[in-house]
């Protein structure tokens, strides 16, 4: 589907020339707009969402819980990981199946975590800018490009 979306195919499976390619949507058209677009979510999204998310909750004045630093540095870890999927996932349509993040974090560091709140408020910030940026990019790559 991601290689759908950067050529512009509709579906280019066993097509043998370039005239079938055409037929079925396949654009001749160099596909680097689009590459750009989807590589800029995925970028934007991963050096600007630890911004967003201290932001919101800096505005909500919420104090991190005090952890130490290999606990501080998988929160990053996750968090990224989290960017990552939720933007591949909004490119492979696969929307449903960004509940399976969120429920398996939850589930995963239900008994780790000191306060629920700080990691609910992160994890709903943090998945709501990458689906905001995806979202947007993907408008493009669909309609601008």
């Amino acid at each position: 589907m991601i290689v759908a979306l950067l050529t512009g195919a509709a579906d280019v499976s066993g097509v043998a020339s370039v005239a079938s390619l055409a037929a079925v949507g396949f654009s001749l058209d160099p596909p680097w707009p689009r590459m750009v677009a989807v590589v800029g979510a995925y970028v934007v999204t991963l050096f600007t969402s630890g911004l967003v998310v201290k932001a919101a909750l800096r505005w909500t004045k919420h104090d991190a819980p005090m952890s130490d630093e290999k606990t501080a540095r998988s929160g990053l870890l996750i968090g990224k990981c989290e960017n990552i999927l939720v933007v591949t996932l909004v490119f492979l349509e696969a929307f449903t199946a960004m509940a399976l993040i969120f429920t398996a974090k939850s589930l995963v560091r239900r008994e780790q975590v000191d306060d629920a709140e700080y990691l609910l408020g992160g994890t709903l910030v943090n998945v709501t800018w990458s689906l905001l940026v995806a979202l947007a990019a993907r408008w493009v790559v669909l309609h601008v490009v």
